[in-house]
């Protein structure tokens, strides 16, 4: 009996952390403002250094323009100025180290309207 209840807890506590892994997700997706994602991962009691932005780009539903605060039909000069004022805002010395995993986010974004657009 012990034993099913073990094998219970730890696949409710898998599947916990999978829809919260799914909810991050999606407010990662369609939130911009940095101070507003901080403080829903905060809500979830998750440490912000641990997640994982990486395999987003890949996501259905991922805007990168969303995350830069841009039009899709923003100039490539808008893309790379909007880029360059987040990441200015997100900088260690200026926001301090725990929006680091927001600066991730937005280099990935960056990198991949780059991509799209082929410039570096």
């Amino acid at each position: 009996m012990e034993e099913i209840v073990n094998r219970t807890l730890t696949k409710i506590s898998k599947d916990l952390l999978d829809c919260a892994q799914e909810c991050l997700d999606w407010i990662a997706r369609d939130l911009v403002d940095p101070s507003r994602l901080a403080e829903m991962l905060k809500g979830f009691n998750l440490d912000a250094f641990n997640y994982n932005f990486t395999g987003m780009a890949q996501q259905p539903g991922f805007d990168a323009y969303k995350v830069l605060g841009l039009d899709r039909t923003a100039t490539d000069a808008q893309v790379k100025a909007a880029y360059r004022e987040q990441m200015g805002k997100l900088h260690p010395d200026v926001a301090g180290e725990r929006f680091s995993f927001l600066s991730a986010l937005v280099n990935i974004a960056y990198q991949q309207i780059a991509r799209e657009r082929g410039f570096k």
